[in-house]
């Protein structure tokens, strides 16, 4: 049978619909699509190297990406990380786009959100050479060191107000020539 491309993401909490995968060549952990398996989903997907080089493919289109730099892949966009080097490492936090609103018909969602998700926004490679790009990649480390911690009170808005902050920063240089649209 073959395996379909859609892939339905299981959250450990679905009153919180975030979720942070870690993979290398040979495992995910939790389990789920990872390396050299070619897929889409209804969420927002960023994804940081944490170690190591990879080859992400978006739409056709090859990204490399060394340790510390991201990409974050629009919802609906088909993807796979096609290489990735001996012991490298990257993480992939998967969100919908609600989680950016605050609540549904909010003029966060009308203006800042669905504008970007609905466009032709495929992917946006973050390689950290100019002061905002740094600032989200400083951003996508703190979340995944919440990630791999004890969950503390409190956490989710930890996580929530991160990811806000990322998504802010990302649309406000949208203008700017750093932000290059691929499609």
């Amino acid at each position: 049978m073959e395996k379909q491309l859609h892939e339905t993401i299981l959250y450990p909490d679905v009153s919180f619909p975030y979720i942070m995968y870690t993979h290398t060549v040979h495992e995910s952990i939790p389990k789920g699509r990872g390396f050299n398996d070619l897929h889409w989903h209804e969420e927002l997907q960023i994804t940081l190297v944490t170690k190591g080089k990879l080859v992400i493919q978006v739409n056709g289109i090859d990204h490399e990406l060394d340790t510390g730099q991201a990409i974050l892949i629009n919802k609906g966009v088909l993807h796979v990380t096609t290489q990735l080097s001996h012991h490298g490492q990257y993480v992939s936090f998967n969100f919908p786009e609600k989680l950016l609103a605050f609540y549904a018909d909010s003029a966060m969602e009308k203006n800042y959100v669905l504008p970007y998700t609905n466009s032709s926004l495929v992917s946006l490679v973050i390689k950290g050479d100019v002061e905002w790009q740094i600032q989200i990649l400083q951003i996508l480390w703190d979340m995944k060191q919440k990630f791999d911690l004890k969950k503390n009170f409190g956490w989710e808005y930890e996580v929530a107000i991160k990811v806000a902050q990322l998504w802010f920063i990302l649309i406000s240089n949208s203008a700017s020539k750093c932000f290059r649209v691929h499609s």
